[in-house]
């Protein structure tokens, strides 16, 4: 059963903003932000719910469900009605759908709401990997992974995202977006697998980032399709037939 800061979390996907959500509830974007944050610091104690303001919520809450199911139809990709959120495919540059599937304005969702959100793209067998993205602190970001990588031998890509990431803090850029790897969601890997690594991974490198006014966890999920012709078996050069295996796409 959703609780009404879920609906109000899950809408916020469709919204964007708190005041387009805010306006459409009819209420000040102040209070939103309150209600989103409901039992945390900065938030309310408590949604009210009277009757007036269940019937807001549930409608705003409907007319989420109703677009997001709507997008969902359209872009060919599963769609969950216990747990609905506005997802949609990235066009190519040609315009046509690509196989990645976007999810905004994640970072209202409790920990249990995301756990709930993800358990179903997994169980739907669409997807083989999912990549989620924060709003961190750059600084403190680099300074926990430098000490991290400290002692290991790196790529030439760590390298370079590691310059890229030390040029942008000497620019004064403050806060910036980080996506953990991916994450197999394949149908043959472990749910509950697949779930323990995305939260330790958002545990391990974007929790100790975040707080800071602009900063937001788990704010945009990034999932990887499984493309139509990933079962089809691809004859090998000794004439044996196997099924490639595809990395995800770059973001």
């Amino acid at each position: 059963v959703l609780t009404l800061q879920d609906k109000l979390a899950l809408a916020m996907t469709t919204a964007g903003s708190q005041r387009a959500l805010a306006s459409l509830i009819g209420i000040t974007h102040q209070k939103l932000g309150r209600w989103l944050k409901e039992g945390q610091t900065g938030g309310a104690k408590k949604i009210p719910d009277d009757r007036e303001t269940l019937k807001a919520i549930n409608q705003a809450f409907n007319i989420h469900s109703q677009v997001s199911a709507e997008q969902a139809r359209v872009d060919r990709i599963p769609f969950s009605k216990t747990s609905p959120v506005f997802a949609y495919r990235k066009p190519l540059k040609n315009g046509t759908l690509g196989d990645r599937v976007v999810i905004e304005h994640t970072q209202y969702l409790s920990r249990e709401l995301r756990q709930k959100v993800l358990s179903h793209v997994q169980e739907s067998k669409s997807y083989f990997a999912v990549s989620v993205r924060s709003t961190i602190e750059l600084s403190i970001y680099f300074k926990q992974t430098e000490q991290e990588l400290k002692h290991r031998i790196r790529t030439d890509s760590q390298d370079l995202a590691r310059a890229e990431l030390k040029g942008k803090i000497k620019e004064g850029v403050a806060v910036g977006p980080i996506f953990t790897k991916y994450e197999s969601f394949g149908p043959k890997s472990s749910k509950a697998q697949a779930l323990k690594g995305v939260e330790k991974k958002l545990r391990e490198k974007h929790e100790a980032a975040v707080g800071q006014k602009g900063t937001a966890l788990a704010d945009q999920f990034l999932l990887q399709l499984i493309p139509a012709n990933y079962y089809e078996p691809k004859a090998s050069a000794k004439g044996k037939t196997t099924r490639a295996r595809r990395k995800p796409a770059s973001r």
